[in-house]
């Protein structure tokens, strides 16, 4: 598993360094497949999700991983921002507080 993760991460920092942000979503998707529990990388896939315009599902990944990280600010931001992007306005102060 470990040589599989290595080539994921490898092809998430191409996809980042070519803003191929789909891609690199994807393959933070299948890291997520196997390590489920990795918190770096679900926030990670929200951030690619957020950079898609994808608010809704950053907003559902942001939500599952908050609260292993409740004091991130950048996860508190982008969740605010998703909000807002959604027209939520009555749900984003709350997080843009805590960033």
């Amino acid at each position: 598993m470990g040589s599989q993760l290595d080539e994921l991460a490898a092809r998430v920092t191409g996809a980042r360094q070519q803003s191929d942000y789909p891609a690199a979503a994807e393959a933070y998707r299948q890291i997520l497949r196997l390590r489920p529990e990795f918190v770096a990388a679900r926030l990670d896939l929200a951030l690619m999700q957020y950079s898609l315009r994808s608010y809704r599902a950053a907003i559902q990944s942001l939500e599952g991983v908050l609260p292993e990280i409740p004091d991130s600010i950048l996860a508190n931001l982008v969740l605010g921002l998703s909000f807002l992007r959604q027209q939520e306005a009555d749900r984003v102060l709350p997080y843009l507080n805590r960033a």
